[in-house]
């Protein structure tokens, strides 16, 4: 875990101790199976901001099954009991606005949300279990086909085998006396009946710390209006991070790509109205005559930053932008849809259409939107000019010779420079004047 991450997980717990209502739960139960089923089917949720995707394959599936076989379930399913949560933090909510009031209100409102969606509980940790659980219990899941072992009774030296064939491979189509054994099997469960907002997110942080949660869920996570923005953004262009990842909700990355754009737009080139001069060696070792370096001087109107986990932090520290910001970004991000699907389905060849949805171009493409690409045909003519630069490996800048392949890789201060100036000289080349003699031979 970086350094970045554990900062914020302290200062998150920092909060918490200061503001926090004190979290309560019962002592955790060993809860049978069929009860489980009978408890929680269709009667949970788990809150986005609270976990991390659903990531279980057919593979996990099937080793849990055998697990459950075998009784070796491990771990415990940590809920909310959503009725008694909110009837304790009615009666705790301060009156006054103070972080405090934000943290326990936003709690509420999450809670009577679940409730008038007809959900009793809410799952903070294990939900890919008891999913599969009641997936498994109400002939949800196809059993694969094939022998297996299980233990009827803990008493049992021995184990005994059923076989699921083709055809019969649903829960309802097992023997009665396997339904029965593996009914039986207990499952740890906590149930919260006192927590606020803070304490549901530290609890996600603090049973995911064996496999640590990366930056971006953390992130989303947070108590925040940014973090609502991204899931807000992410929705309304889910096809677009479908073109660029073949899952986007992947460790969220779909969620950081988005962040990547708005801090490339916010923090990472700060254009603004004095003239910034940029010199760069062309490359290493190369001398002029009189045996100076080699340089390339350009002059633009902006202040380059390096993009870091820190950074993306900082936003989610901030204040949300105004909302007629918020929504000219939204319009980017819906016209960065809208016309990167045009140029893929217009792309004569795969690989064409894969080189249209990599991160850098998107992210880069996002950039020139907002700074300057207006139309459609422009977007076209940038893309274009875009991937020349980007497939031209003879020109370099800087002692380690990088070409705008190499700095779109990167996010130091140093790459997004250089990026600055190929996607500013790629604008000022889309919107230049048409010459006179353009005008004439029209």
């Amino acid at each position: 875990m970086n350094r970045a991450i554990r900062r914020r997980i302290a200062k998150l717990v920092k909060r918490q101790k200061s503001h926090g209502i004190v979290p309560r739960h019962n002592d955790p139960l060993n809860t049978a199976l069929n009860v489980l089923n009978l408890l929680y089917k269709d009667n949970t949720e788990a809150p986005e901001e609270l976990q991390r995707p659903l990531s279980w394959q057919q593979k996990n599936k099937e080793n849990f099954f055998e697990s459950i076989c075998m009784d070796r379930i491990s771990g415990e399913i940590i809920l909310v009991d959503v009725q008694k949560a909110l009837d304790s933090l009615e009666q705790e909510a301060p009156k006054e606005s103070n972080i405090a009031y934000a943290l326990i209100h936003k709690a509420i409102k999450l809670f009577k949300d679940c409730l008038d969606r007809g959900h009793q509980f809410i799952v903070l940790d294990g939900n890919n279990r008891i999913l599969f659980y009641i997936d498994l219990f109400n002939d949800r899941w196809t059993i694969p086909s094939g022998d297996y072992e299980y233990i009827r009774e803990k008493t049992d030296s021995q184990t005994c085998t059923f076989t699921v064939v083709d055809g019969a491979d649903k829960w309802s189509d097992l023997p009665k006396k396997v339904q029965n054994a593996l009914f039986s099997r207990l499952q740890i469960v906590t149930m919260y009946t006192q927590i606020d907002w803070i304490n549901m997110s530290l609890v996600f942080r603090n049973t995911n710390s064996m496999v640590a949660p990366n930056a971006q869920e953390l992130r989303n996570a947070d108590v925040s209006e940014w973090a609502d923005w991204v899931r807000k953004i992410r929705k309304d262009n889910i096809n677009l991070l479908r073109m660029i990842f073949e899952n986007p909700m992947n460790r969220l990355c779909g969620d950081e790509w988005i962040v990547d754009c708005l801090d490339l737009v916010l923090q990472g080139i700060k254009l603004s109205d004095t003239p910034v001069t940029f010199k760069r060696q062309i490359n290493q070792g190369r001398v002029d005559a009189d045996g100076k370096s080699i340089e390339e001087e350009f002059t633009g109107k902006a202040n380059c930053f390096a993009i870091t986990q820190t950074t993306k932090f900082n936003l989610y520290d901030c204040d949300l932008l105004e909302k007629s910001q918020t929504k000219y970004y939204e319009g980017v991000f819906t016209n960065l849809e809208d016309w990167l699907s045009k140029m893929v389905d217009k792309a004569s060849t795969k690989k064409e259409k894969q080189a249209l949805k990599t991160k850098s171009l998107t992210q880069n493409l996002f950039w020139l939107m907002c700074n300057g690409i207006d139309t459609y045909p422009q977007a076209v003519e940038a893309v274009k000019l875009h991937q020349e630069a980007y497939a031209n490996s003879n020109k370099t800048y800087g002692p380690d010779e990088a070409t705008f392949k190499n700095a779109c890789s990167g996010s130091s201060a140093a790459n997004i420079e250089f990026r600055y100036i190929i996607l500013k000289g790629i604008i000022d080349e889309v919107r230049k004047e048409p010459e006179i003699e353009d005008f004439l031979a029209a």
